[in-house]
């Protein structure tokens, strides 16, 4: 069995848990991180990879997102 950790976003974290249960992986809550993520370990078979990398897109897609408001903010300030 392999195991992957994730840094998830608070905003994020029930989207990533129905994902987590839809696909019933075992993970587990390691605590969070200074910027308030929660750091989620979740064990997969190799058959499984491709949810691991859906959820690893979920984050990424969310992080941009918070990138580009932010970046708005900015034009908008000036």
């Amino acid at each position: 069995m392999k195991s992957r950790t994730f840094n998830v976003p608070e905003e994020l974290i029930v989207e990533f848990a129905q994902v987590l249960g839809k696909h019933d992986l075992a993970n587990s809550i390691e605590g969070t991180t200074k910027q308030g993520e929660v750091i989620i370990e979740v064990d997969y078979e190799t058959p499984q990879r491709k949810v691991i990398h859906e959820l690893h897109d979920l984050i990424d897609d969310f992080n941009e997102e918070e990138e580009d408001d932010e970046n708005e903010d900015e034009d908008d300030e000036e």
